[in-house]
């Protein structure tokens, strides 16, 4: 006979890896609206002061990464999954997994919000239709694609090369990926610009996705959002794209919230037993 499921509820970490208490508390009500039943949910910011106030380039994801985990270290047995609410291939994911694995519970979960989306994304998009990333400041759109590559398997140049990879459009022919456009804002600059001028911004960096994709008979499907500090604006870019097919005859595009995604692959494994 099999024994009765745990009453304990999860225990999922949510980490910040910068020092902005702002960025943190926008991330907890569409967590907390996820309505996941037998789950808490703690939230931590980078504490220290040699941390980055934003993460705008690969640099400050590394500065991120060793000043947050001495904070850390301390709670790796508290919790039962960890979430690394940072949208970019993220050092951390990697060190955490890799301290986790030294502990009495070595199989415990950890990922980070670029590598949810990712999957999110490829999972929902059809064959004949594209996904792509709206994301902050220039300095993102290599290493984003980059990653992109690195989580579907393609991990060098020629890796790159044999899987159809093109430099100019930033896609993957076959893995339905459609390129990275940026906003040309710090994620800190997303809450301090004036509304109008965030707005513009965004529905320029989609212009140029969606436009790329219907000269080259496909379309945008899914758009995922390339900054934690984006969250809540699917109904932004839904709205940009029903002024751009106003009748909406090929349904609806999918916007991928990527700390949604994140939370969601971690229930999916506590709830599986991974």
């Amino acid at each position: 006979m099999s024994s009765a499921p745990s009453t304990s509820p999860f225990k999922i970490l949510i980490i910040n890896p910068n020092t902005s208490t702002t960025m943190t508390q926008g991330l907890i009500p569409p967590v907390e609206a996820l309505s996941y039943n037998n789950t808490t949910y703690t939230f931590h910011t980078n504490p220290s002061p040699t941390g980055p106030g934003s993460i705008n380039n690969p640099a400050d994801a590394e500065t991120s990464t060793h000043t947050i985990l001495p904070s850390l270290e301390p709670l790796l047995d508290t919790y039962d999954a960890f979430l690394i609410a940072c949208f970019s291939p993220h050092p951390l994911v990697q060190r955490l997994q890799e301290r986790i694995a030294k502990t009495s519970r070595p199989r415990r979960p950890v990922t980070g919000i670029f590598e949810a989306a990712i999957a999110s994304a490829t999972e929902h998009v059809p064959a004949n239709e594209r996904w792509v990333i709206v994301t902050t400041g220039e300095t993102w759109r290599e290493p984003l694609s980059r990653g992109v590559g690195v989580v579907l398997g393609f991990d060098d140049d020629h890796h790159h090369h044999e899987a159809g990879w093109d430099y100019r459009t930033e896609s993957f022919s076959g893995r339905r990926f459609g390129g990275v456009e940026t906003t040309g804002l710090t994620a800190g600059e997303l809450h301090d610009t004036p509304r109008e001028v965030v707005d513009r911004r965004m529905a320029e960096a989609l212009g140029r996705l969606v436009e790329t994709w219907e000269r080259r008979g496909s379309r945008v499907g899914a758009v995922v959002l390339g900054c934690a500090g984006m969250v809540g604006w699917e109904e932004k870019i839904r709205k940009e794209m029903r002024r751009r097919d106003p009748d909406a005859r090929r349904g609806e595009v999918l916007v991928v919230d990527p700390v949604k995604a994140g939370v969601g692959s971690l229930q999916n494994a506590l709830r599986a037993g991974f």
